[in-house]
């Protein structure tokens, strides 16, 4: 799952260039969240994969070719559109210290989270994590209903999800995006 305004761009730079290049070739996407599109690719459910660029183990990416499609920045904290954070230009990744984060459960991508946590950590902030969640759109759901703030992306801003604000995070710039994903030839 990406976020909506980026994954928007890229279905319709793909279905475009498809489009031109083999107007026969019938195009199907199926929402799959990262961490299961490996498996998928190599049993050969399907042929590509658009996924954000998120650790994976030497395992699961086996047999897989993985290509940067487009940048972005992990750099914002996504509150609720009515929350007194929602109005800052900016916050310090420490404006969040007592507001619950609203995260995937380690056991989900353990790469993905310790190299967020570890970031975290280097900044000497420890967030408060009471619950986890699964799936974006539940994150995201959980955050317009006011129960926390969840990371954002930079293309976020452009269109954020229903309820929501992203807001940067001055200490916090984690180069991300999307990557192209396809089983080894």
């Amino acid at each position: 799952t990406v976020p909506t305004s980026l994954a928007r761009r890229v279905a319709t730079a793909l279905v475009q260039e498809c489009a031109r290049e083999q107007p026969d070739l019938e195009l199907v996407f199926e929402e799959m969240p990262t961490p299961d599109q490996p498996e998928a690719l190599r049993s050969g459910r399907v042929d590509l994969g658009i996924c954000h660029p998120s650790p994976l183990s030497t395992i699961d990416e086996r047999g897989i070719e993985r290509a940067l499609f487009t940048h972005d920045l992990m750099n914002c904290a996504l509150v609720p559109e009515n929350g007194a954070l929602a109005k800052r230009a900016s916050l310090s990744i420490h404006d969040l210290s007592d507001v619950p984060f609203i995260f995937p459960d380690r056991s989900f991508q353990p790469a993905l989270y310790d190299m967020l946590f570890g970031q975290f950590a280097r900044l000497g902030f420890e967030p408060r994590l009471e619950a986890t969640y699964e799936g974006l759109r539940t994150i995201w759901q959980s955050v317009a209903l006011g129960h926390g703030w969840a990371m954002a992306f930079a293309s976020q801003c452009e269109d954020p999800p229903r309820g929501t604000v992203p807001v940067p995070i001055d200490e916090l710039s984690i180069p991300w995006g999307l990557d192209l994903l396809a089983r080894n030839a």
